[in-house]
């Protein structure tokens, strides 16, 4: 008990002095540890000292830093131009504060022009270079995510905005036309498995007519809509086969034709990806059936005549088979 009771008066009387020695370095000197230490601070030209280290150094009016100024930090860094009533009006330097750091130029009490920011709140580590207009990113520029993904291209109003390139921080890259941020208009994307489109886009969902490549598997040309192959549509296997005719949410549905590898040929209806419905087989031995599908098998023949004249009704793009010998 006294050992502790000793410890806690030797901290105590620690603090004490250094308070003390504090008070007599100020008395000494008759300079304030911050504040303005150095000219007219009110109206005139004088050094303002903050608590963080930072200095002004530069024109004062009614109190406020006013005119020409230069903002000095510990580090040696600098911002240096025109203030306004305590704020950075126009000029060019460094500002920065525990999280951010802006080098560059300063217009109207924004940043404007060129300059380079940097984000360090972790786990946040953005960086961007590039043209800036009343306080956001607006021109050509380039932006490393966090994630490690990387854009560079145009910008508007803080956002991707026009032509531009996007790699993802898995590696996949888009290169089109962005809106709002969103990969929109024209553009193409591909991944590191292989995957390749390129044609449409709406708000960052492929919509619209393009081209879809699966390195190992297929290539599609034709419609999408919500990102799924749907409207009409041809593929084109690797192992061979042919498809071209109607799809819906990624499977062929609807009317269409495909001939496999071994020159068998359907004509007719599907539903999700099975030949279901009325239509019309040959085989490569140059004999045919008609009548109706059901999941992908002939569970009911038909007659020719029967077949034609359904998908003839029900089809606009049905043109009737081809002739027979």
């Amino acid at each position: 008990m006294f050992e502790m009771a000793m410890i806690k008066n030797w901290k105590l009387n620690c603090f004490f002095f250094f308070l003390v020695f504090l008070a007599n370095i100020s008395c000494a000197s008759n300079i304030p540890l911050f504040g303005c230490i150095e000219g007219d601070c009110t109206d005139g030209k004088g050094t303002w000292l903050e608590s963080n280290g930072n200095k002004y150094v530069g024109s004062f009016k009614d109190g406020y830093r006013y005119g020409k100024g230069m903002l000095l930090y510990p580090d040696g860094e600098k911002w240096e131009g025109n203030w306004k009533k305590n704020k950075k009006w126009s000029g060019e330097g460094v500002l920065k504060n525990i999280w951010v750091r802006y080098q560059g130029k300063y217009k109207n009490g924004e940043w404007h022009g060129t300059g380079d920011y940097q984000l360090s709140n972790w786990p946040l580590r953005d960086n961007y270079k590039g043209s800036w207009e009343k306080g956001k990113m607006h021109g050509d520029g380039k932006y490393v995510f966090s994630s490690g993904a990387e854009y560079e291209g145009a910008w508007s109003e803080g956002k991707m905005n026009g032509k531009g390139k996007l790699i993802y921080s898995t590696g996949s890259v888009y290169e089109g036309i962005f809106k709002d941020g969103f990969l929109h208009g024209s553009g193409s994307y591909l991944t590191k498995k292989g995957y390749y489109y390129k044609g449409s886009f709406e708000y960052g969902v492929i919509q619209g007519s393009g081209l879809e490549k699966q390195k190992g598997f297929f290539e599609y040309n034709g419609d999408f809509h919500d990102g799924r192959r749907q409207g009409i549509g041809e593929m084109v296997s690797t192992n061979g086969a042919t498809y071209k005719g109607s799809w819906y949410k990624n499977k062929k549905d609807g009317y269409g034709i495909e001939e496999l590898s071994d020159g068998t040929i359907y004509s007719g209806e599907w539903r999700k990806g099975h030949k279901n419905g009325r239509g019309r087989i040959k085989k490569n031995s140059g004999n045919y059936s008609y009548g109706i599908w059901i999941e992908g098998k002939l569970e009911l023949p038909s007659t020719k005549k029967e077949v034609t004249l359904f998908l003839k009704n029900k089809y606009s793009s049905f043109n009737g088979f081809d002739k027979e010998n």
